[in-house]
């Protein structure tokens, strides 16, 4: 009932909500523990601080203190998350209006990563020096080719089996992927 949510805090609101909605819902371990990053970000920030008692200038000082030392993606899916958290809130009648609204991301620019992609010399360079080194022995060789002639990512590369390579038709399934953090295999 709302009675029991009239005076909840945002910490526990937002273990409740992640609870209810979100942890039968994301499958990979690491999206999991991404959520639990976020809650305890949230309760070392803002304690038991009741959701009532925040205002919009209270979470954007959460956003510019959190940004200090992350990077942009790293605000930018705690935000995402605060802010549907919130809105549920929104929707249980426990505050009016979604606080998270209008809040301005800040960022520490320097952790945030600049990719460079290899020009097609550099590519050249490296086919040719991974095919001279070929080695059953060494199968990242192999890996670091496929990527190459398929544009396949890493984690597909790696949850690859021999059942996934029609060498009739000269092509290559992709059901899966190599879940890293989580260290298994997970349908793409």
């Amino acid at each position: 009932s709302n009675i029991d949510f009239i005076d909840i805090s945002f910490t526990n609101y937002y273990r409740k909500w992640f609870k209810l909605y979100k942890a039968n819902k994301v499958k990979s371990h690491s999206g999991k523990y991404q959520y639990e990053l976020i809650g305890n970000y949230v309760e070392k920030y803002f304690k038991q601080k009741k959701l009532k008692d925040i205002r919009r200038s209270d979470y954007q000082g959460f956003i510019n203190w959190y940004g200090k030392n992350h990077s942009y993606e790293s605000v930018r899916k705690l935000k995402g998350a605060c802010h549907t958290c919130i809105d549920y809130a929104v929707d249980d009648g426990i505050i009016n209006k979604n606080f998270t609204n209008n809040v301005e991301i800040s960022y520490d620019a320097n952790r945030t990563r600049k990719v460079e992609y290899l020009n097609n010399s550099e590519l050249q360079k490296l086919k040719k020096f991974t095919v001279d080194k070929l080695d059953q022995r060494y199968t990242s060789r192999y890996m670091i080719l496929t990527a190459i002639y398929t544009g396949m990512r890493k984690g597909e590369i790696q949850a690859l089996t021999w059942n996934d390579i029609d060498f009739l038709h000269s092509t290559i399934s992709i059901s899966k992927s190599w879940d890293e953090k989580g260290k298994a295999f997970k349908p793409t």
